[in-house]
């Protein structure tokens, strides 16, 4: 039975790479992973950089195999065990393993040397500049201790098992494909399904020499978006020699099958519109715990998330197969200087995520983006077709920003169409590029993919204009923006960008410090979320001047009655964007005032604001004089 062992602890890190690699480390800290250096910003670096960690490997493991596995590195890395090379990866945002078995001192200590570097770009797809944000260790590393016959350990990320569903009369279709390593030929694999509550559902076994079975599961249940929706089977596989386990794995997955036309996306025959948001990294060391991130994105009601400057993990995966949030995979790679030498590994990157992802049911879209080039569509349709080769459970879209539209060369074997609006720029500029994407591809639904603009929690105006970097202006923004896409039918889904605010940008809905979310949140909320609640706008914005303000408040409920100081503020007209409550009368007195806004159904918020005489001179971010007004922009 395999075991693996974490070594993300008592690293050594250096800057000065030796030219023997077996040579001490000058000028290097101690430090644990994941662990990287930036660059870009302040203290920018590229270059090299070596991480070393010495472990003691036992005698006793001398007749079995070891790996190491590594969650990724940025952005190409060779490893070493004991001077010697065991493995070299190109490619800094999918994991991978090395087997080290071979160069291993049984009985002493072993020495652990990664040579990772973020300059060199030879024989592989650039990373796009925005996105090239640190290079190193940023995922963590294990040892993996297997029999000498196990589920294959070589193919990156992979537990070399691949699973399959259809539905046919009713009649659930589990076909499975393993890859063994060094089986014999009288070993068994045995699968076994389990349903969600743990019950023996479906069997079948298989010879190791070609371990495929079908398990047929009657009426089963589907994985459908939604958290009530998205139902989870188990399948067990196991190595058996003579009755005993050489090796086991449990594998979560679901039965779903996605279609697109030009009249949309269906997943198991349903049409679905993606409500999603972009998720990211926040500073130079990626998040590992994703469950506050998939808690917001379940609260205001979305059903996806695309994820691009990310740095794909199962654990991520796992939560969105679980709650049923679409995924939608792209890698930052910079496709529009594709050529010969980076060709192929532009392809094995995307092969490597794939493998990681393909038991995923939530993972259902896969993007390139081709830069609007003919070298980039050439190299996306170079990628789809290996995918659609390997994979056909996912679709394949071509991403780009939307200004290429008119001049960039299309991808013929793409299933959808993705568009990035850029800056913050509105849409009422840009319909007409929208309408000609759907023209030219009739038969395949369009994304926006990417629209957002800067807002900081802590700049404020009561006449919010484009470029101040308020709460305002960023609620305001999303509120046009959200409403000129959604009435556009062949607009299949869309990306807000971002869900968090990080080191590199305020676009997020929520705060980067785990402080409340935006106003922007609560707009969409009112729009995608099924559960009643109401949130006064601008509980940030305290400190106020006017004696007379406009309020709005958010609310998927049908009457909000406002109230200041305990007297109610005459009207409760909703504005013409369903959801958002528009109060613009709200009479302040000097000092301390208390709002609160009431729901028929019970529901209430309540903020302070309180009237000043002289305006917070902290709330200003950008001087009116050197924005746009709302006029202007379009």
């Amino acid at each position: 039975m395999r075991q693996i062992f974490n070594l993300n602890q008592g690293w050594l890190f250096s800057q000065n790479v030796p030219e023997n690699i077996d040579a001490p480390l000058t000028d290097a800290k101690q430090i644990n992973l994941p662990y990287t250096w930036p660059a870009a910003g302040e203290n920018a670096y590229k270059g090299k950089c070596v991480y070393r960690k010495e472990i003691p490997i036992p005698t006793e493991l001398h007749s079995i195999r070891l790996f190491l596995a590594f969650g990724g590195v940025a952005n190409s890395c060779t490893v070493y065990l004991n001077e010697k090379i065991v493995g070299i990866h190109k490619g800094g945002f999918t994991p991978f393993r090395f087997e080290i078995t071979d160069c291993v001192a049984y009985g002493k200590n072993n020495a652990i040397t990664v040579v990772a570097d973020n300059s060199d770009y030879s024989a592989m797809c650039g990373v796009r500049e925005q996105y090239d944000l640190f290079g190193g260790v940023w995922g963590g590393v294990d040892l993996i201790i297997a029999g000498v016959t196990h589920f294959a350990l070589d193919e990156n990320g992979s537990d070399s098992i691949y699973i399959n569903t259809r539905v046919a009369d009713g009649v659930g279709k589990v076909a499975v494909v393993a890859r063994i390593s060094n089986p014999v030929n009288y070993d068994i694999v045995s699968f076994t399904v389990y349903d969600a509550s743990g019950a023996r559902v479906g069997a079948a076994a298989a010879s190791p020499k070609d371990a495929t079975a079908v398990i047929d599961i009657d009426a089963p249940a589907l994985w459908q978006p939604g958290n009530e929706l998205a139902y989870l089977y188990k399948l067990r596989a196991k190595l058996l020699r003579d009755g005993d386990i050489l090796d086991e794995r449990e594998i979560r997955f679901g039965f779903r099958r996605i279609d697109a036309s030009g009249d949309g996306v269906q997943i198991n025959g349903r049409n679905v519109r993606l409500r999603g948001v972009s998720y990211g990294q926040d500073g130079i060391v990626p998040k590992t715990d994703h469950t506050a991130a998939v808690e917001a994105l379940r609260e205001m009601g979305a059903n996806a998330v695309r994820l691009v400057n990310f740095y794909q993990t199962e654990s991520f995966f796992d939560l969105c197969d679980k709650n049923g949030i679409v995924v939608w995979c792209e890698l930052p790679l910079d496709l529009k200087y594709a050529n010969e030498d980076s060709a192929q590994n532009l392809v094995t990157q995307y092969e490597e995520l794939a493998r990681t992802y393909y038991n995923h049911p939530s993972v259902c879209f896969v993007a390139a983006d081709s830069g609007g080039t003919d070298e980039g569509a050439r190299a996306a349709e170079s990628v789809f077709e290996a995918l659609k080769r390997f994979d056909k459970c996912r679709l394949c879209v071509s991403s780009d920003e939307i200004r290429h539209i008119p001049d960039g060369r299309s991808v013929a074997n793409a299933d959808a169409v993705g568009l990035r609006l850029y800056d913050g720029e509105n849409p009422d500029g840009y319909i007409e590029l929208l309408d000609r994407a759907h023209i030219a591809s009739p038969a395949k639904p369009v994304f926006v993919t990417e629209y957002g603009i800067s807002g900081c929690k802590d700049y404020h105006s009561s006449t919010p204009i484009k470029g101040d970097n308020t709460e305002e202006y960023h609620a305001l923004f999303h509120e046009k923006t959200w409403i000129n896409l959604a009435m556009r039918e062949f607009i299949r889904g869309c990306f807000a960008a971002e869900l968090y605010d990080t080191d590199y940008t305020l676009k997020g809905l929520l705060c980067a410090s785990g402080e409340r979310a935006k106003d922007a949140f609560w707009f969409y909320r009112s729009q995608w979320a099924t559960e009643k609640f109401v949130k006064i706008a601008g509980e940030r914005y305290v400190n106020r001047v006017e004696k007379r303000i406009e309020l709005k408040v958010y609310s998927d409920c049908s009457a909000v009655m406002l109230s200041v100081n305990g007297k109610p503020v005459k009207g409760s007209a909703a504005s013409s964007l369903s959801g958002v409550f528009v109060f613009d009368d709200v009479r302040l007195t000097r000092g301390k005032n208390v709002i609160r806004a009431v729901t028929e159904e019970g529901l209430s918020d309540e903020i302070v604001l309180i009237r000043k005489k002289n305006e917070d001179p902290s709330y200003v971010g950008v001087r009116a004089e050197d924005s746009q007004s709302p006029q202007e922009e379009n």
